[in-house]
């Protein structure tokens, strides 16, 4: 056995990346490589439904401050916070945007 090559769980040598292409386990399934384009696609929609969650979770947090009023404790620096959060939040989704394009 080559000790360049590997196993992968299921008793197949893999020497290249490409060898698994065409092999078929033990089991009949044939098995096919990880594409990795699709893999950071599903990531990159993940991660922005997560921004869009962040910037919801902290706009209505600003608005319950706002709501609550200036008696509450730490209004300003809650206020200051979230609008820079909110703000910043807003700055690297058009500068991903523009420089997906």
């Amino acid at each position: 056995m080559d000790p360049d090559s590997k196993l992968n769980g299921e008793g197949i040598t893999l020497n290249k990346l490409g060898d698994i292409e065409n092999v078929i386990s033990s089991s009949g399934k044939r098995l096919r490589p990880i594409n990795i384009n699709h893999y950071a696609t599903k990531k990159s929609a993940a991660q922005s439904m997560l921004d869009v969650a962040l910037l919801m979770a902290n706009s209505s947090q600003l608005k319950t401050v706002l709501y609550v009023g200036p008696n509450y404790r730490f209004y300003i620096p809650l206020i200051v916070l979230l609008s820079l959060s909110i703000t910043l939040q807003v700055i690297v989704g058009l500068l991903l945007v523009f420089i997906g394009k």
